[in-house]
C-alpha cells in the first residue's frame, strides 16, 4: 500500500525538507482516498483505464487542422466545436442527442 510505503520512506529521509514533502504527500493521499482511481481495478472489471484513445484522436486533429500550411486550418473556436462533436460520437453522446446537435445548428447555418 502506498500509504505504507510513505512512511518508511519519512522514516528512512535524512533531511526535514525531504519528511516534510513525504507527509504533504501522504495528507494528500489520506484526504483524497476516495477519489482515487484504481486502475489496475478498472481494467480487470474491463471498464475503460487509460485516456490513450481520446489523446491521440486529439492530437492528430490538432495536427491536422491546426498545424502545417498544406491542410485546412481551423480557428480555435472551430477547433474546439469539432472536438466537442468527436467527444460526443466517442462517448456514445451522440447517438442520445444527434436530433438535438443538428437542429441547433440549423439556426446557425441559415
Amino acid at each position: 500500500m502506498a500509504l505504507t510505503r510513505l512512511t518508511q520512506l519519512a522514516d528512512q529521509a535524512s533531511s526535514e525538507n525531504a519528511i516534510d514533502k513525504i507527509n504533504k504527500f501522504q495528507t494528500y493521499i489520506e484526504n483524497n482516498r476516495a477519489r482515487i482511481v484504481d486502475y489496475r481495478q478498472r481494467q480487470k472489471d474491463g471498464k475503460t483505464f487509460t485516456s490513450n484513445n481520446a489523446e491521440c484522436t486529439v492530437e492528430s486533429l490538432i495536427n491536422q487542422r491546426c498545424k502545417g500550411k498544406k491542410h485546412m486550418q481551423w480557428s480555435r473556436e472551430g477547433a474546439h466545436a469539432i472536438l466537442q462533436i468527436r467527444a460526443a460520437s466517442a462517448s456514445n453522446d451522440w447517438n442520445l442527442n444527434w436530433e438535438k446537435y443538428i437542429l441547433g445548428a440549423y439556426p446557425i447555418a441559415a
